[in-house]
């Protein structure tokens, strides 16, 4: 159960306010209720949905959070970087 979808990537990256389910790596990608907010059952995901619905800055805050993470650590460049160097260093060049 980790998180490793394009949705979470192109939803904030084009700032939007995701709500996803939780998974154990989550945090390592995004800061959960800061930057995504995170659901692990049904009932709370309406809980989240209902409160950021009635929280409009709230809401936006978390979207350009989001947003200004996926655009510092998330972008083709820059995996195609860190994939680089990983084919780098386990090839000895």
């Amino acid at each position: 159960n980790f998180a490793s979808n394009m949705r979470l990537y192109e939803a904030t990256g084009v700032g939007t306010c995701l709500i996803t389910d939780w998974k154990e790596n989550l945090q390592e990608l995004f800061e959960p209720d800061e930057e995504v907010i995170a659901y692990r059952s049904a009932e709370e995901a309406m809980e989240k949905v209902s409160y950021l619905l009635e929280h409009d800055d709230e809401r936006q805050k978390i979207a350009v959070a989001g947003q200004r993470r996926t655009l510092k650590e998330h972008t083709f460049e820059i995996r195609a970087f860190q994939l680089d160097k990983i084919i780098r260093n386990s090839l000895s060049i």
